[in-house]
């Protein structure tokens, strides 16, 4: 009998997307996400609003390639053998000020300032789509890190930290911002 070798793993990607609110009706379809990320509508409905939202008014997109965390890849393998002290659910996006380089041990953000739940999400073909939402109202500064947590609560610091990345960006109260971040099981 011949030895099967795959080669599996996880290729994430995040792609952070700015939108200047001060373009002509940008404020309305910043207020239409903002109701269906409250209504948790479905994932097509919202990548439909998003697009809009786009088309009106998207002034840049950077892409990133994050670390999973020790902590993280914990959680998965805990998961198969049913241990299910969590859920594996990625609720929050947070953001922080930390400027030390993400590593491996990684259990918290360096510095978070703010954390958001998850505005929409869904999977198809193996690949997990997530969307974090964070309106021109919500926080504004200096960002120069960015993570994804399991089992989080509004409060900082809390839950699993999964995905850990450096980022060096600004966000004013003029502009929104979506963070797309797919998981792709390979």
């Amino acid at each position: 009998m011949e030895n099967i070798t795959e080669n599996v793993g996880i290729k994430w990607i995040q792609i952070f997307s700015w939108y200047d609110i001060t373009k002509p009706n940008a404020q309305e379809i910043e207020n239409e996400i903002i109701e269906a990320k409250k209504e948790k509508i479905e994932w097509s409905d919202w990548k439909s609003i998003i697009s809009k939202f786009a088309d009106c008014c998207k002034t840049r997109e950077i892409e990133y390639h994050n670390l999973i965390t020790t902590v993280g890849r914990s959680v998965i393998a805990q998961r198969l053998v049913g241990t299910n002290t969590y859920t594996l659910n990625l609720d929050y996006g947070a953001l922080g000020t930390g400027t030390t380089a993400p590593a491996n041990a990684d259990t918290i953000l360096e510095t978070e300032q703010y954390r958001n739940t998850v505005a929409s999400q869904t999977n198809s073909n193996n690949i997990a789509y997530l969307t974090w939402f964070y309106s021109s109202t919500e926080t504004n500064g200096n960002f120069r890190e960015f993570g994804n947590v399991i089992d989080g609560w509004a409060g900082a610091n809390t839950g699993q930290l999964f995905t850990h990345v450096a980022v060096a960006w600004n966000k004013s109260a003029l502009e929104s911002l979506t963070v797309d971040c797919s998981y792709e099981i390979l």
